[in-house]
């Protein structure tokens, strides 16, 4: 199979960055032989007034002392610098000295600040409140505290009430505690704040000779929790105060109890799910059958796949008769797809589909066939695949499973070498008129038909039009490599969508959030500005120069998945097609070196190409290193825990507490062993490298063994996992966008 970006260049997206020189890229860059650049579309530069930015910091070498954790050298810097920071001191420094006075560790000086700030300027005082009433708490002054936040909604501030009540839980003042939860939980301003407040009260309760109480509201938070989290911890406090104060605690109804199952499954919190479908099964034994089919099926989600084939097995044995029988029956075909295992994936395919197991359904049917077909052509049962999906074709009344079926089949057709078959496919699929997602699909292969069958011309044409409507979309960069490898011209996209003007309205620069962001942002506080822009953003909808502000403020802040949201929800057309007036640094907000200080040295270590790294977490996690999937993947790479254990011998950084996944460096250098392991086995492909990230290496190495001698198009168009596919269509795409915008080769140009 060809191996990735033979050469990468078939777009332009960034003429507007001008030839600068490019930053050299570390380690191995996989799969590349570099070939001449073909012209392509260009963006051209903003030219026109661009004021949709934040003031830079007054005090640079102040922020630098900080940031390099010397908040006391930063102090005496900025004395030195703007003298006395009391009265008519200019607001940005009196911002800053506050922050730094908490950083170190003065909190009463902090809170007098921020009072001060809070009474001056009335643009930041929700701010100033907000860090007064945490420097009094870290002060030991809750009842200060209190005292300011008092008459504020809870809505709006029931994290800092939440806050104040767990100090003064810590401090023993139970009352005051248990009356400051209360009030957050009557109007909570999140589900997080509202579960953390449920359990302070329950502990408040406990600490307070309640346990009857705490036991009772522990009890109905574990059916009304908003974090699986939540419902482990509550469930864990329950059990213990009701074995420490020898309470009972009352069962759930079976109605409970499903419900749970169902949330916590939703949720991806198998553990959990298991642990209470146990207890259901003790509690209600007359319902075990339902139970264990529910059993079976959690653990097949949470991939415990060994333990779900057991199980599966002596569910069939146990209960041969019951409703659920169906159920485990498509179970055990989708463990054998999962598990690879093809002689049961035929055996099982074919008998759910010609209706040997009843109770499956014809729509059920239908689409377990299209799975069987699938996974026979991805192994290399070309002819196979192809008849079932003709089957498929003819027993099929639904236009979108038709539509679906044929542009298959006529992938399969091509990689077996059928190329009239194929061509008569495609002929069909036109007729069903489908979407322009699937018609793009379609085009793409018909060219390549025509490219075989050497009818140049008609390839060509075929080519350069889906190049032209689709220039930044994965089959019109695959047209466009196709058009390289022909000798041809790249077109230039037709339509040049006009950028709006970057002018910041008045109205915008009037509102109080305006002039807080700047004075933030000039004090150097740049996630507070962010945040205060992107609030004002969101206010105002009819303004694209503040909508960009925000981005570029969030960039800035190193929030880089806010600054993404914003540029594809507000900017998304710019993203499929040219735009003239585009702002220089619109790409590079799109596809940022996002962590680059932790990506570049990862991918160093491990020999591989950095562009590779930030491809997948763009994809992974957008950027945001804190997020957990709902399967519990981890950080920026979206890592498994159990991935990160058959690591950590050869990364060297131990990860016994999994929060260390979250952080970028570390994430960094479990991302780049993975990855350099799979180019390793994949012989430096990186298309297969980006399938195995998704599927796992044992699928990934089947398809690919069985796809060693197709074009790598062809290997992705025949994945047989509809996510996976896609993953690697996204992936591929966000890597032709950093090989153009960061890699070695010279930028395009605009003609």
């Amino acid at each position: 199979m060809a191996r990735l970006l033979s050469y990468v260049s078939g777009v332009i997206v960034v003429a507007a960055l001008g030839a600068r020189p490019q930053e050299p890229i570390g380690g191995r860059t996989p799969a590349l032989a570099p070939r001449p650049p073909p012209p392509a579309a260009a963006q051209r530069s903003q030219t026109a007034v661009d004021d949709a930015r934040l003031p830079d910091p007054l005090y640079p070498n102040v922020i630098a002392l900080w940031e390099g954790g010397k908040p006391g050298a930063a102090l005496t810097a900025l004395e030195r610098q703007v003298g006395s920071t009391d009265g008519d001191a200019p607001v940005e420094a009196i911002i800053l000295q506050a922050r730094l006075r908490a950083a170190a560790g003065e909190y009463d000086r902090s809170a007098d600040l921020w009072d001060q700030i809070r009474a001056r300027e009335r643009s930041l005082a929700s701010v100033a409140l907000r860090a007064e009433a945490d420097s009094l708490v870290r002060a030991g002054k809750p009842d200060r505290a209190v005292e300011i936040v008092a008459s504020l909604p809870g809505a709006q501030y029931g994290d800092l009430l939440a806050m104040i009540a767990t100090a003064y839980r810590v401090d023993g003042r139970l009352d005051r505690a248990a009356a400051l939860y209360r009030r957050v939980l009557a109007n909570p301003p999140s589900a997080v704040v509202s579960d953390d407040a449920s359990l302070g009260l329950a502990l408040s309760l406990e600490q307070a000779g309640d346990p009857a109480a705490a036991i009772s509201l522990l009890r109905n938070l574990q059916l009304r929790f908003r974090q699986p989290a939540t419902f482990a911890r509550a469930r864990a406090q329950a059990r213990r105060l009701a074995s420490a104060f020898s309470r009972t605690v009352e069962p759930f109804t079976e109605h409970e109890y499903q419900s749970l199952t169902d949330r916590l499954r939703n949720l991806s919190a198998y553990d959990d799910a298991l642990a209470v479908l146990e207890d259901w099964r003790r509690t209600y034994p007359a319902s075990a059958d339902r139970i264990e089919a529910l059993i079976v099926d959690t653990l097949y989600r949470a991939r415990r796949d060994d333990e779900a084939d057991a199980r599966a097995e002596e569910f069939l044995k146990t209960y041969p008769d019951t409703p659920q029988v169906p159920d485990i029956r498509v179970l055990q075909y989708r463990l054998d797809v999962r598990e690879g295992r093809t002689a049961g994936v035929r055996s099982r395919g074919r008998a759910l589909w010609s209706g040997q197991v009843t109770g499956v359904s014809l729509t059920d049917r239908l689409s377990l066939a299209r799975l069987l077909a699938a996974y026979l052509v991805s192994v290399g049962e070309l002819s196979e695949g192809f008849d079932i999906y003709q089957q498929l074709y003819r027993e099929s009344a639904a236009r979108d499973m038709r539509i679906d079926v044929l542009w298959r089949a006529g992938v399969t057709a091509i990689r077996a070498g059928h190329l009239e078959r194929a061509e008569d496919t495609f002929r069909t699929l036109r007729r069903l008129n489908p979407g322009p997602d699937t018609s793009a699909i379609a085009d793409y292969w018909t060219a390549v038909i025509d490219e075989r069958r050497n009818r140049r011309n008609e390839a060509l044409r075929k080519f350069t039009a889906l190049a032209e409507r689709r220039p930044y979309d994965y089959y019109g960069l695959r047209a466009r490599e196709r058009l390289e490898a022909l000798n041809a011209a790249i077109p230039q996209p037709d339509g040049r969508l006009p950028f709006p003007p970057l002018v910041l309205q008045d109205s915008s620069r009037t509102q109080l959030e305006f002039r807080g962001a700047e004075l933030l942002a000039r004090a150097g506080l740049k996630p507070e500005a962010a945040q205060m822009a992107r609030a004002l953003a969101t206010d105002v909808r009819n303004n694209p120069a503040l909508a960009l502000l925000a981005a570029r403020a969030s960039a800035d802040a190193g929030e880089h998945r806010q600054a993404l949201r914003l540029v594809e929800t507000r900017f998304g057309a710019f993203l499929n097609q040219p735009a003239d007036g585009l702002p220089d640094d619109f790409w590079t907000l799109a596809f940022p070196r996002a962590f680059w200080s932790d990506v570049q040295p990862a991918s160093e270590s491990a020999h591989v190409d950095p562009l590779l790294l930030l491809s997948l977490a763009r994809q992974e996690s957008r950027f945001d290193p804190s997020v957990r999937s709902a399967v519990g993947a981890l950080g920026l790479f979206q890592l498994m825990p159990y991935t990160a254990d058959r690591l950590a011998p050869r990364v060297g950084i131990a990860v016994t507490d999994r929060a260390a996944l979250f952080q970028a460096r570390v994430a960094s250098a479990y991302a780049a062993q993975l990855v350099g392991d799979l180019l390793k086995e994949f012989d430096d492909d990186a298309v297969a490298v980006m399938a195995a990230y998704n599927a796992g290496e044992d699928r990934t190495r089947d398809w690919w063994k069985a796809a060693r001698d197709v074009t790598e198009d062809l290997f992705v168009d025949t994945i047989p996992y509809t996510e996976t596919r896609t993953y690697v269509r996204s992936v591929y795409t966000n890597y032709v966008m950093y090989q153009q915008l960061y890699g070695r080769r010279k930028l395009n140009t605009a003609p």
